[in-house]
């Protein structure tokens, strides 16, 4: 296999310093656009939302993925798809479709494991993502978006007055080492009761054992029981007007405030991630160990189709 990067120009222009970093392939960079002027550019180098434009409460566009982005994370294993070149089987001014086939072992996971995702745009101002996967071997699948945003734009500063209101009544905790303990806690009179708005910032240095665990936060919320037509999480930036609601069909939010950026070049334009300069809603089934009572686990099985759906709904 030829595993030397070569970057093309068709449908946009890839920028020189764009890397990919595992794997070989052509790299394109897909648009698309909506009618009132939302601009979302989707990479087929793992599949990665690179860029999303929204405009702010002036009008002014302002793009909102900053930090670093792996966008897949597959059965909660490591592999090469958040770096590798996915085949693009559709494209047009409002959708991308992408495939990638993970080989068996691949990450040390038994059975080939083919996976689509796409991207939507819609006219209503929402990005809609829909992930398929098909399996010939029993695994434990999570398919979640990695997408990390600052609402008030890249090399904005810090998130932590952004407010946020997630639909959880509970949380799951975790140790010492970021692993899920199985246990399922309320988070009534805790740091992370955002079922009434409250900022990021608020009490993320209350001396709490969890916050301390976590660096600030980074856990899973138990979605209280909702369709995938209301909204599970709320996030409003503070400077720009722009609001991010979620929309989904699956159980659990992953919330991470951003603890652990190092100050690094992370994206194609060489911007930094310094502590708390972009956070994550990750989209998720309890596929963790331990897995609480109650909380089922995404088993996908030969003859199955994975099928999830989530969005994210923008307004100003």
């Amino acid at each position: 296999m030829n595993n030397s990067l070569q970057i093309a120009s068709a449908r946009e222009p890839v920028p020189a310093n764009y890397k990919n970093m595992e794997g070989g392939g052509l790299i394109h960079l897909h648009k698309l656009k909506n009618k009132n002027g939302l601009e979302a550019t989707i990479s087929n180098c793992g599949a990665r939302l690179v860029s999303l434009l929204i405009p702010d409460r002036q009008g002014n566009m302002v793009e909102v993925i900053g930090g670093n982005d792996k966008p897949n994370a597959l059965y909660d294993g490591k592999n090469n798809s958040h770096a590798a070149v996915w085949d693009v089987e559709q494209y047009d001014v409002h959708t991308v479709g992408l495939k990638y086939f993970s080989r068996s072992m691949e990450g040390n996971f038994p059975g080939n494991l083919t996976v689509k995702r796409n991207y939507v745009l819609n006219d209503d101002d929402s990005l809609r993502i829909v992930y398929e996967a098909t399996t010939d071997k029993t695994i434990v699948m999570n398919l979640a978006n990695n997408s990390f945003f600052n609402l008030n734009g890249r090399n904005s500063g810090n998130i932590l007055n952004h407010q946020v209101w997630i639909k959880a009544d509970r949380y799951m905790p975790v140790d010492a080492n970021m692993s899920p303990t199985g246990e399922i806690e309320f988070v009534t009179g805790t740091p992370f009761d955002f079922r009434n708005s409250a900022t990021i910032g608020s009490r993320i240095n209350d001396h709490h054992v969890q916050l301390a665990n976590g660096n600030g936060y980074d856990h899973n919320f138990v979605l209280n029981k909702h369709s995938s037509r209301t909204p599970v999480a709320r996030i409003r930036g503070d400077k720009s007007g722009v609001i991010m609601e979620i929309f989904t069909d699956q159980p659990g939010l992953q919330f991470y405030s951003g603890n652990f950026m190092k100050s690094k070049p992370v994206n194609k334009d060489s911007d930094k991630d310094d502590s708390h300069t972009a956070f994550a809603m990750r989209i998720r089934h309890f596929s963790g160990l331990p897995t609480p009572p109650g909380c089922p686990l995404s088993a996908l099985r030969p003859g199955q189709v994975y099928r999830t759906i989530y969005s994210y709904q923008f307004k100003n």
